[in-house]
């Protein structure tokens, strides 16, 4: 994996917003990559798998270092497909879950989590066999990341432009200060996030269209 500094982008800014300190320029990129990532789940990663171990319900996740966890996509126990759910609805149908007793142990049906570092597996793992779970999860880059995947940052370079220059020149009292020019990013952030979003969604994976003939009754 090659990673792609957000202080590449410094030639592309500072004509827009110049006098702008490249500390300044490093800050709002990546803190507008963070949420191209959080609002369009591009940045995908197959991680690898966990072996579950009996009565341990809350696992670590394993992600490449300057990241966390934007979304899960996918998440399986060998064959089985994870229910994603929230703490609230876990605890709705599972009241006195995590359990201590040992009788309650049984093959993870669901995953949710407490906190953004970790997730949790419901019901928790008995050992009757060996458990391995698979996950494909939607990165983002941490607060003190200085760079990313490179190709899911060139795929979205013109989205992470707009919203990094839309809170750039929204600065008051700054030498490149405009209103009007954030207003213009803004909007074309806001418009081209959804179409980023579907493209991260549909990939190269389109289906052929095909037309089925009715028939006249």
């Amino acid at each position: 994996m090659t990673d792609r500094l957000f202080s590449s982008l410094e030639y592309k800014i500072a004509p827009v917003a110049p006098g702008c300190p490249i500390p300044t320029i490093i800050q709002h990129v990546r803190a507008a990559t963070i949420d191209v990532c959080e609002r369009t789940l591009l940045w995908r990663f197959e991680q690898e798998y966990i072996t579950l171990t009996a009565g341990v319900y809350e696992y670590d996740y394993d992600t490449p270092s300057g990241t966390a966890v934007a979304a899960i996509i996918h998440a399986r126990v060998g064959d089985n497909p994870l229910t994603p759910m929230t703490q609230e609805a876990v605890h709705l149908r599972y009241p006195d879950w995590p359990s201590t007793d040992v009788a309650k142990r049984s093959t993870p049906r669901i995953v949710t989590q407490f906190n953004p570092d970790q997730f949790c597996l419901v019901p928790i793992p008995d050992g009757d066999e060996t458990y391995n779970i698979v996950m494909f999860l939607a990165l983002k880059p941490t607060l003190e990341a200085t760079a990313m995947d490179k190709r899911f940052f060139d795929d979205a370079e013109p989205l992470i432009l707009h919203g990094a220059l839309h809170t750039l020149l929204a600065l008051p009292n700054k030498s490149w200060s405009s209103m009007e020019l954030s207003a213009f990013h803004a909007k074309q952030y806001a418009y081209k996030t959804g179409l980023q979003r579907a493209k991260a969604n549909i990939g190269m994976a389109r289906a052929s269209l095909t037309v089925r003939p009715q028939p006249f009754s």
